[in-house]
């Protein structure tokens, strides 16, 4: 049975990375390695040895890249390449704190049935968003789903259904449309990424749902609650230089959430609505275009 490791770069609080382990734990990875992204203020349980727990500060990055770069993006990228090397498992899962991996069955057998070769393994993301009845300051507290498109008449159906707000929407609030991936170890590759990985030979990794016949994808969280949305989304909009590859959109949105928080709550909180929930109308416009499903997925 192929095994496999959950690799988590983060700087994020105690209990958020508590919570991302032992879901990836639970959910059969054989380990899951956390490198944090800076010096933390609290240590981590080793869940009976199946936690690596790795402060990635100044001196970890010396004998890897030279010295720690200033650009995340450029040492998580490093980080995974780091990552690879030192990988005993068949597989890795790159994934962030706030995503979590759903599938039909378990993520051993998935990963026994893809074929020699094929050393990548793309899975979709799809947004969680709050619907009616979902408590907003509830940590991870939604239980809708919306998966990103690119079809040119679903997006324009979303430009009725959101209004001004459809231009962020285009791959970063329906979700990130270029996904997560898995890699297996003891192969070469030409690049990797947050988001996919290139072979050897140059070929790219492949999709999922083209390779296999199973349900996998991966919730994306990108506000868990209202409160940690807030604190989240303004770190990003002051530290927003730090990240070299990030899209335009992604930025407006970060600078339009910087502006409402200058209003007060009560203008974030309606900001927070029109952007992660979803109406009961809205629903009904969604989920024919299969836009839009619930799914509860920590029950």
């Amino acid at each position: 049975m192929a095994n496999f490791c959950a690799v988590i770069m983060a700087k994020e609080e105690k209990a958020v990375i508590d919570r991302v382990v032992d879901y990836y734990l639970d959910l059969g990875a054989t380990r899951a390695v956390v490198y944090f992204d800076g010096t933390p203020d609290f240590s981590m349980d080793d869940r009976g040895g199946r936690l690596d727990f790795i402060i990635a500060d100044e001196a970890f990055w010396v004998p890897i890249t030279g010295r720690r770069s200033e650009m995340y993006d450029v040492r998580q990228t490093s980080m995974y390449k780091y990552a690879i090397e030192q990988a005993y498992e068949e597989w890795l899962f790159f994934v962030d704190c706030d995503e979590y991996l759903v599938s039909s069955r378990p993520i051993s057998e998935i990963l026994d049935h893809v074929p020699e070769t094929e050393d990548i393994l793309r899975v979709h993301n799809v947004e969680a968003v709050w619907g009616p009845g979902d408590d907003r300051d509830k940590y991870l507290g939604a239980t809708w789903f919306r998966p990103a498109t690119k079809s040119a008449n679903k997006q324009r159906a979303l430009k009725l259904i959101y209004g001004d707000l459809h231009k962020y929407m285009h791959s970063g609030l329906f979700g990130h449309s270029a996904g997560k991936h898995f890699v297996r170890t003891g192969r070469t590759y030409q690049n990797t990424t947050a988001h996919t990985s290139v072979h050897g030979d140059g070929r790219p990794g492949r999709w999922a749902d083209k390779l296999l016949n199973d349900e996998i994808f991966v919730c994306h969280f990108d506000a868990m609650s209202f409160e940690h949305w807030r604190k989240k989304f303004i770190f990003r909009y002051q530290t927003k230089d730090a990240f070299s590859t990030i899209r335009d959109t992604r930025n407006q949105v970060f600078d339009l959430v910087a502006r409402e928080s200058e209003l007060g709550d009560e203008k974030l909180r309606e900001l927070f609505e029109r952007l992660y929930c979803l109406s009961s109308l809205q629903i009904f416009a969604l989920k024919p275009l299969k836009l839009a499903f619930q799914r509860n997925i920590f029950e």
